[in-house]
């Protein structure tokens, strides 16, 4: 089953906060998915680079590429060294 991209996740245990804020974030998720996926047709990238690209903020970044991921529009492209040396994942349209 291919998840809904434009459905946000939230945690049924987190008290009510998951859930009020996979709500409040409802209205903006389709243009960030847009912006996201346009970052990456341009050319592939690491999330710290959307975030220097798009100018949303990293956890913005992280849950938008996610639902690209899982719904298959985005694939890991390889790896590059991070700032601080750690291997990051380069990110770009599926085929």
């Amino acid at each position: 089953m291919q998840p809904d991209i434009f459905s946000l996740p939230f945690v049924e245990d987190a008290e009510g906060c998951s859930r009020a804020g996979a709500e409040k974030a409802l209205p903006r998720a389709g243009s960030q998915l847009a912006t996201v996926y346009a970052a990456l047709q341009a050319q592939p990238m690491t999330d710290r680079q959307l975030v220097q690209v798009t100018g949303l903020p990293i956890n913005v970044i992280c849950a938008r590429r996610w639902w690209l991921v899982k719904g298959g529009l985005v694939e890991s492209k390889g790896t590059v060294a991070g700032i601080y040396g750690v291997a990051n994942t380069v990110w770009g349209i599926a085929r």
